[in-house]
């Protein structure tokens, strides 16, 4: 990431795009000459506020349903081809699980919930004294965070090479469009890339405009599968047929030709009946976990929904839960129905020496538009399928830009670019590019992480419900119990396809080293994001300290008279006894010091002829003495070093909990920020020599007709500008106060 944030740095065209013309991050608060003051319950700068809009919940379902209803593209094909003609009968558990497990936790994230940050806010709240300093609460979150990217990001490469898939297998675009998915699939990604970079907001009536017509076809391709289902009812009658005399043997030949993976549960598995269709349902139904994926995000979408009052506001949130989840079940019950009864298996086969492709896989119910009613209805179809897979992307994509700079901050991990939407938008792009070319854009291959990434949710769900209904005995058995039911699904999921897990963990570790290094980068920036005074002495004492020029802070590990007493600083008070005025500091960290940047609450006050300063909930000591020794623009800081530890050690302990060796670490921000401030001057200084060569050269230029009484009124100018120029950049250049030192 050292090129992104080198770019993010410089103030070239292609940097200032990058940060949509806000400052770069560097050099933005290193000297807090702007630091905002927070008044009454204010925990930051003040909001910009740019209105949510409100909508009932029968249209906000909509916007749920872009990502819920949009797996109607792929879920049946995929369905068939991991439970054969099977996939009727898991679909029935798949609803049992949906009505419930999901809809019941759901309901109760939503009463928990209310803001729309869903199960993973609930478990980091619920969490958040779990072991030493949080730790094992923030783990946990840190997984969670790790597979919710990995539901997002194969939502974008999913939905985006199954759209592929019905652009290539249309008779009408198959001839315009190269028969490479995996570079259709990177155009379709490329393109959603440049949207967000313009500027993409969730709109409800888009929402409205594309998920409604889209349900409302799949209803006409359904309802026309029926109508051939009646007038042909021996091909129901030959499903119904192989459903009673079930055959393990018979599916298991049937699956293998199918999948690349193989008949899967099935292989492990002998002998017929009705018990062995069951136990072949409950395994292959992980598979048909996709069916499952929109519940977080009718979670998020509660602020959009209109009510009166909170209370309201959940119970139309379950009314928007329950409608979408009657909608989704009914055309994908009927969707695997019709596709396992009239679509031929042979459309499901995968490309193998001697045995064609075929044309239903990923996109069934688009082969029975086309079949049933005709190229030009299955054309639209197609159509309508491309761009609600491409919102459902475009809703993955703002789920990520919302909860990585929501939640990594907040853990220590703030690499600079997360401050920059366009940066951010590179950065999942580029990752949505590589696990595109890994999957080969194979919608199938795609199926097992993008379920994974599901399941670990709605499990994250069930958890953050138990834990905030644990007091209720009934409620905590009945919700262990579905949290037990997602872990079997869950596992089952990710043993017989692990690459849900293996990219998972590409993220959390990736989250990890990211982090690390953008911990290590920052560290000495002053990380303090607003102050406030305790009351209004301190903040007069505070003015007055800031309006004196022989000011020296001497800061200590205890604020404690006796401390004061002892300090070897004193000598050098009764030194300088007439020339400075010494204020003590004594700092207090944050109960959890991996946050990056905190406000800090200041109470100044006087003690005999001692001025003392405190520091609540700092993130680091260190940055918080260089934060008021900037602030109040002091003369000398005086700190005695403390000799423990090594150089290594005190880094960590540093980095990790803003302790350790303190005197160092402020040198080292003092150094940083004279280091960025020589570079600003050079700057500063190559853009005032070119300025002023144009200038001469104008001068010289238009001198020849000019008299001389003009000519010296031209040059009276030039030099009047070039010093006022040269005295503003003198008078930006800031104030590092002396360093002392002592054992």
């Amino acid at each position: 990431m050292a090129p992104m944030l080198s770019l993010l740095t410089t103030s070239s065209w292609l940097g200032n795009w990058l940060r949509e013309g806000r400052p770069a991050p560097i050099g933005e608060g290193l000297v807090p000459q702007s630091t905002p003051i927070l008044r009454g319950d204010e925990v930051s700068a003040p909001a910009q506020h740019d209105g949510v809009h409100h909508a009932p919940w029968y249209a906000t379902l909509w916007l749920t349903g872009v990502d819920y209803f949009s797996s109607l593209g792929y879920a049946p094909g995929l369905a068939i081809m991991a439970a054969g003609y099977v996939a009727p009968v898991a679909t029935l558990i798949l609803i049992a699980v949906t009505f419930f497990a999901a809809l019941p936790v759901y309901a109760m994230v939503a009463k928990h919930s209310s803001d729309g940050e869903g199960s993973i806010k609930m478990i980091e709240r619920l969490t958040a004294r779990w072991g030493r300093l949080g730790w094992f609460g923030k783990t946990i979150v840190l997984c969670l965070l790790g597979f919710a990217m990995t539901d997002f990001v194969i939502t974008i490469t999913l939905s985006a090479a199954d759209a592929t898939h019905h652009i290539v297998e249309n008779p009408a675009f198959s001839e315009f469009v190269p028969k490479r998915p995996v570079l259709v699939t990177a155009a379709l990604i490329g393109a959603l890339c440049i949207v967000f970079m313009k500027g993409f907001k969730e709109a409800i009536g888009l929402s409205v405009a594309i998920a409604l017509p889209y349900m409302l076809l799949n209803a006409v391709v359904i309802g026309f599968g029926f109508k051939e289902l009646q007038a042909h009812p021996e091909r129901m009658q030959a499903w119904w047929d192989k459903i009673t005399a079930f055959d393990v043997a018979q599916l298991r030949e049937s699956l293998v030709k199918m999948s690349t993976e193989g008949a899967g549960p099935a292989s492990h598995l002998s002998g017929g009946g009705m018990f062995t269709l069951i136990a072949v349902s409950l395994l292959v139904f992980p598979k048909l976990a996709l069916g499952m994926s929109g519940f977080e995000t009718g979670v998020s979408v509660m602020p959009h929904i209109s009510a009166p009052d909170h209370q309201t506001r959940v119970r139309n949130t379950r009314k928007l839960l329950t409608g979408a989840a009657l909608l989704m079940c009914i055309e994908l019950f009927g969707a695997n129905l019709v596709a396992a009864v009239l679509i031929p298996e042979k459309e499901f086969w995968v490309a193998a020496p001697g045995q064609p492709a075929g044309k239903a896989a990923g996109r069934a119910l688009a082969y029975l538009a086309h079949e049933l009613l005709g190229s030009s209805f299955g054309t639209v179809y197609d159509v309508i399928t491309c761009l609600i897979l491409w919102f459902a992307g475009a809703s993955a994509m703002a789920g990520l830009l919302n909860i990585i700079p929501r939640y990594l901050p907040r853990f220590g991990m703030s690499p600079a670019w997360l401050e920059f939407r366009r940066p951010l938008v590179l950065v999942v792009t580029a990752v949505c590019l590589v696990v595109n070319y890994a999957f080969d854009a194979d919608v199938e291959a795609q199926g097992g992480a993008y379920a994974t990434g599901v399941l670990v949710l709605m499990m994250s769900g069930a958890f953050a419900v138990l834990l905030a209904e644990w007091d209720k005995s009934m409620r905590r058995y009945a919700f262990f119990l579905i949290l037990g039911v997602f872990a079997y699904v869950t596992v089952v999921n990710a043993a017989e396809r692990p690459d849900g897990l293996k990219i998972a963990t590409m993220f959390i570790f990736g989250i990890i080293a990211a982090s690390v290094f953008s911990r290590w980068r920052r560290a000495s920036e002053l990380r303090v994001c607003g102050i406030r005074f305790v009351d209004e002495e301190s903040e007069s004492l505070w003015k007055e300290l800031a309006n004196r020029s022989d000011v020296a802070i001497v800061p200590l590990r205890s604020n404690t008279p006796q401390a004061r007493m002892r300090t070897e600083a004193r000598n050098l008070q009764h030194h300088h006894a007439t020339e400075s005025q010494f204020a003590f500091l004594h700092v207090n960290l944050l109960e959890d010091p991996s946050q990056f940047d905190s406000p800090v609450g200041i109470r100044v006050y006087r003690e005999h002829e001692h001025m003392i300063i405190e520091v609540q909930d700092a993130v680091a000591v260190a940055n918080a003495i260089a934060f008021v020794a900037l602030s109040l623009k002091v003369r000398e800081v005086v700190i005695g070093l403390l000799d423990s530890g090594t150089p290594v050690v005190n880094s960590l302990m540093y980095l990790l909990f803003g302790t350790g060796e303190v005197g160092y670490a402020v040198r080292a921000i003092f150094m940083r920020i004279r280091e960025e401030s020589l570079n600003s001057q050079y700057e500063a200084r190559r853009t005032f020599d070119k300025q002023r060569d144009t200038l001469e050269r104008d001068l010289l230029r238009d001198a020849l007709l000019l008299d001389e009484a003009h000519r010296q009124e031209r040059t009276h100018e030039m030099f009047q500008l070039e010093q006022s120029k040269f005295e503003a950049q003198v008078a930006s250049t800031p104030h590092l106060p002396r360093l002392i030192l002592f054992d």
